[in-house]
């Protein structure tokens, strides 16, 4: 089996390190189709400061993705697409991309129980306009 591992992923990340390293470990192969954006940037939230930040982080996003697109096509044969942790804008053209190989897209989103609290809350619904839930609320299904 090859699998992959598609985005703008942090590759210094625990987590996609020890996904790599299992993988491997397992006898899968692992092709990387990675474009490095996030390497430099100890803080994520700080990209999205203010209109001029958007901008230079779109064109950031907007190059990035015209090279994994490129890598992508140009990568060997696999059998599954992953997109890494901090990959949440690279499931869109991750999900595009598979499409046209006709390959299955798995993604590692890692999003911790306080944020599906938050959701469920419908903090997000109300443009942060609540900001108290009931900490007893059933956990997420």
């Amino acid at each position: 089996m090859r699998v992959c591992m598609f985005g703008t992923y942090e590759a210094g990340y625990d987590r996609n390190q020890v996904l790599m390293r299992g993988m491997r470990e397992a006898g899968i192969e692992v092709v990387e189709c990675h474009v490095p954006l996030w390497e430099t940037m100890r803080y994520k939230t700080s990209a999205f400061k203010g209109p001029a930040q958007y901008v230079v982080i779109a064109a950031k996003l907007a190059l990035a993705y015209a090279q994994l697109c490129v890598r992508y096509l140009l990568a060997p044969p696999h059998d599954i697409v992953l997109v890494g942790y901090l990959g949440h804008f690279d499931v869109f053209p991750a999900h595009v991309l598979s499409w046209l190989r006709r390959k299955p897209l798995v993604f590692d989103a890692f999003v911790s129980r306080e944020f599906q609290r938050f959701v469920r809350c419908r903090m997000l619904a109300h443009g942060f306009a609540r900001f108290r839930c009931n900490r007893t609320a059933a956990p997420a299904d």
